[in-house]
């Protein structure tokens, strides 16, 4: 039916400018010719606007049959629908709390500042826009400051005074009978709005609604689909991280070692591990209390962690052992590594409560050239033994595995 209707008015344009030139002869001519030429001149001028905004809603109307967002929508009205309606700002709100609660959910405008920002949120008790729910027709406001004046309490609507409005035109919005919103339209200039605006903005106001609708789902599946995936990712979390030190646990940082090794057989590279034991950790149990115990191992993972390269694996390996898998290094690269980790657990003792506890750890440095044969459980075994010697020559030291004939 909207296609029939521009095809007349454009059936009807075609003519009228043959009239209109009569019309302007007519000017010449006794009142009542001339009266005429000015009525048929008028009526061409109102087709012409017929016929633009019967386009430009069919735009809109097209968009939103497209699935479109309503920020997407909104954002095209904006920017396409100046010369059917004047305005320097367009915002939209939505209901929220079975419609108790009105919150500003997009706008723009050529204001420099806004007042009135996104996630602005108003109660509607007492506010004039419930009447507008109840008639479900358009309101325009044409001299802001005096409905301000008699309504001192709307903060919002002093809000919107700050950015520069003086006139605004309101439609609510209703989705299968139920309001979900409302839509604004304000200018700077006073008394910027007719009926013939307000009968442009009720057609637009209920293309909108479904719209609004649809983003409202849209909302709540991206919501769902949020919370599942940080419930996902807290599982992985879990799964995968020591829950004392925040660091891998020993599943997840010998699956990171296998994946090393398959990594550097396949691109012919060398690879490293360092095994670390935190030096008489019994004693510090001992003598300070197991709380004492869980800082140590904190503080020591996080040095670890903190030392070494973001594409490194560092984990809990077991009790007071850590593993360090260094991907593409060298046995000398390794062992320098240790060194520096040593040091920084040598260097700074750990603050518990008013009790400072100095520490030392033993390392054991283990690294094959010819990765192709390696398994997980061989070079964490070489790390392990360069660990024991670490230990038995007096602790406090970095031993690297004998390197294997190439």
């Amino acid at each position: 039916m909207r296609n029939r209707y521009i095809g007349r008015c454009t059936e009807v344009l075609d003519l009228l400018p043959g009239v209109a030139s009569l019309a302007t002869d007519a000017l010449e001519l006794p009142d009542d010719l001339a009266r005429l030429g000015r009525a048929i001149s008028a009526l061409s001028d109102r087709l012409v606007r017929e016929k633009e905004r019967e386009a430009m809603l069919s735009t809109v109307s097209d968009r939103v049959l497209q699935g479109v967002l309503l920020h997407e929508v909104l954002d095209h009205i904006y920017e396409s629908f100046r010369t059917l309606l004047p305005y320097d700002r367009i915002g939209c709100a939505l209901l929220e709390d079975d419609g108790q609660v009105l919150r500003a959910q997009w706008a723009r405008s050529e204001f420099v500042q806004s007042r009135l920002p996104q996630g602005y949120a108003a109660r509607m008790e007492g506010s004039s826009l419930r009447s507008l729910v109840d008639i479900g027709t358009p309101r325009i406001i044409d001299d802001l400051e005096a409905y301000a004046a008699v309504r001192p309490r709307s903060h919002a609507t002093r809000l919107i005074l700050e950015e520069g409005v003086r006139s605004s035109l309101t439609c609510p919005l209703i989705s299968h009978g139920h309001p979900v919103g409302f839509l604004f339209f304000s200018s700077r200039q006073k008394n910027s709005y007719s009926l013939e605006h307000s009968e442009v903005f009720q057609r637009l106001a209920g293309l909108l609604s479904g719209v609004v609708e649809r983003s409202a789902t849209y909302d709540r599946l991206a919501a769902s689909n949020s919370a599942l995936r940080l419930a996902q990712e807290a599982l992985q979390q879990q799964a995968t991280h020591d829950s004392l030190t925040g660091l891998l646990n020993r599943g997840a940082v010998v699956g990171a070692l296998e994946t090393m090794l398959t990594r550097a057989k396949r691109r012919q590279r060398e690879g490293a591990v360092i095994l670390l034991d935190i030096d008489h950790f019994k004693s510090v149990n001992d003598t300070h209390g197991h709380l004492a115990g869980d800082a140590v191992l904190r503080e020591v993972g996080r040095r670890l962690a903190r030392l070494t390269r973001a594409g490194d694996s560092v984990g809990r390996y077991g009790g007071e052992e850590f593993l360090v898998c260094l991907d593409e290094c060298t046995r000398e690269g390794a062992g320098h590594v240790a060194d520096r980790l040593c040091a920084s657990i040598r260097a700074t003792p750990v603050v518990f409560g008013a009790v400072s506890i100095d520490l030392t750890v033993s390392a054991g440095v283990a690294q094959r050239r010819d990765l192709g044969t390696q398994t997980v459980e061989s070079l964490v075994g070489d790390a392990d033994a360069a660990l024991y010697e670490a230990k038995r020559q007096g602790r406090d030291r970095v031993v690297e595995s004998p390197e294997c004939p190439e």
